[in-house]
């Protein structure tokens, strides 16, 4: 009995993984912070993310909620002899909130943002890993050494699991 479950579990996460996703939700890290992230299809090319990132370096703590819309395309090349890679570019926003642990001072901010992304969905586990660069310009209020009007950037390693 516990092989036929075993079978009928390895076959049900294998059909998933070979068709395009819908939903998935996973881990994001990178340079500024790392959480969760969930990615929704809306149409077969098109897709939001919801990134929620936490950040803590010495005595300062930061926590960004950023929000996306994607247009995908998949790579199509015969030496990859592959068609599971796809990238993508789009657009959003965040707001984010920081604070000092040793000042009373905090900062919000609020931001648009541009995506440049690659995604490769794993063939044999329901998964994916991506890669993203995220620029990004910002206001800022409180001063703790930034600017009021910022430009950076962000580049994220993302894991995700495929839920439907």
């Amino acid at each position: 009995m516990k092989r036929i479950l075993l079978f009928t579990l390895l076959c049900f996460t294998l059909s998933y993984s070979y068709a395009q996703y819908e939903i998935a939700i996973g881990a994001i890290g990178g340079k500024d912070g790392y959480g969760l992230s969930y990615k929704q299809f809306v149409q077969p090319e098109q897709d939001f993310q919801i990134n929620l990132l936490y950040k803590k370096n010495f005595s300062n703590y930061d926590a960004t909620l950023i929000g996306l819309y994607e247009l995908h395309k998949e790579i199509h090349a015969s030496t990859l002899h592959t068609t599971n890679l796809s990238w993508s570019f789009g657009g959003g926003f965040h707001v984010g909130y920081g604070s000092a642990y040793t000042n009373v001072e905090s900062k919000y901010r609020v931001g648009l943002d541009l995506a440049l992304g690659l995604e490769y969905n794993i063939d044999v586990i329901p998964f994916t890993i991506g890669a993203q660069l995220r620029p990004y310009g910002q206001y800022n209020t409180g001063d703790f050494n930034d600017p009021y009007r910022y430009w950076g950037g962000d580049a994220s390693i993302i894991f995700r699991y495929i839920l439907r």
